[in-house]
């Protein structure tokens, strides 16, 4: 069983990218709120807006993508491919989302979660040419059960709350770095 750690940036990813998601919550909580209350689910609508976020005011990164092919094992996309701008950095981020239904329990929640961790650690990561970069599964729910215990072998998961106007909702990542289709676990 692994803990989660709250706000847990200082050891973990840099803090941008999950700064960035937040901002977008927070910003538009209201309609964060209106779209997780909506049959169907809202992932691929909660993928664009975070999209935008990071493509109109991130200074770290040039472009977004969305759904690209970047492993080896075919028919396998990341939901977002970043490219940066600084050439000293690491060059590329990806983030597989996950956000809870509105009739999901935390038990498939987390294993959907699961599920996005084992979809970027298989086969050595993302192909050679997109490597160094790091990969975050990120998770979006308003139910604090979620924070509860995770029973995960694959280390340490982070949250971080957005609270605006009573409405609270919750970013769960987990987070590794490839390199040389190594992977380290960011702690």
């Amino acid at each position: 069983m692994t803990s989660i750690a709250s706000d847990a940036f200082e050891i973990s990813v840099p803090q941008w990218p999950i700064d960035h998601i937040s901002n977008r919550i927070s910003s538009n909580i209201t309609d964060f709120k209106t779209a997780k209350a909506l049959d169907g689910g809202w992932e691929v609508w909660s993928q664009v807006e975070i999209a935008f976020e990071l493509e109109l005011y991130s200074s770290h990164y040039r472009t977004t993508q969305r759904e690209q092919y970047v492993f080896s094992e075919t028919g396998r996309k990341i939901d977002l491919w970043l490219k940066t701008r600084y050439p000293d950095e690491i060059e590329t981020m990806g983030i597989e989302l996950k956000c809870r239904k509105k009739t999901e329990s935390s038990n498939l929640f987390q294993k959907r979660m699961r599920d996005d961790i084992m979809k970027i650690t298989r086969n050595r990561g993302p192909r050679l040419e997109f490597q160094p970069a790091w990969m975050l599964a990120v998770g979006i729910t308003d139910d604090n059960l979620d924070l509860k215990v995770w029973d995960n072998d694959l280390g340490q998961f982070y949250y971080h709350e957005v609270k605006k106007g009573g409405i609270t909702f919750y970013i769960i990542w987990w987070e590794s770095r490839w390199r040389n289709s190594k992977m380290t676990l960011a702690r």
